[in-house]
């Protein structure tokens, strides 16, 4: 697949390096690339996703440092996202109404989880959060009934 067709990118001239900027495909089962034009791709950038109403699994490779404002918001069908160990940071209203979302599994060096990047992701049951999470915004949750208006569980 030349990703081209179905990626736009911007490049972090300082930096050397990939944001994906928009996807362009329609698709229910996305991997995004880690290399673009022979540099990595190190972060999903705001509004990448947003709005993909058929997307059901994203895979996100090893690389990506960060999940930008609103990356996929309102991608209403999105069940299962593959998060690398390389993830730190997941900005504000990343999943935001991603409401087939039932579990996430967040990984160790996830440092930084921004205000409502899960806000009303009703499908969300249980959470557990990595032990190097130092800060985690307000109402990173919020709207999170669970399944059957269940409360959500956390642990770490």
């Amino acid at each position: 697949m030349d990703n081209a067709n179905v990626f736009d990118f911007e490049l972090n001239e300082n930096e050397g390096y990939w944001s994906v900027s928009q996807y362009n495909g329609g698709a229910v089962e996305v991997s995004v690339p880690a290399f673009h034009e022979g540099k990595p791709v190190k972060d999903i950038g705001n509004h990448a996703f947003a709005f993909r109403k058929k997307l059901q699994r994203v895979i996100i490779p090893e690389g990506i440092v960060s999940i930008g404002v609103s990356a996929f918001a309102y991608c209403a069908a999105l069940e299962d996202i593959k998060l690398p160990e390389s993830l730190t940071s997941i900005l504000g209203f990343a999943f935001e109404g991603c409401r087939a979302l039932t579990k996430i599994k967040f990984t160790k060096y996830l440092s930084y989880i921004s205000e409502r990047a899960f806000w009303s992701c009703t499908g969300l049951v249980t959470i557990k959060l990595p032990e190097n999470l130092t800060d985690i915004g307000e109402y990173a949750f919020s709207c999170c009934k669970g399944g059957d208006l269940e409360p959500i569980l956390f642990s770490v």
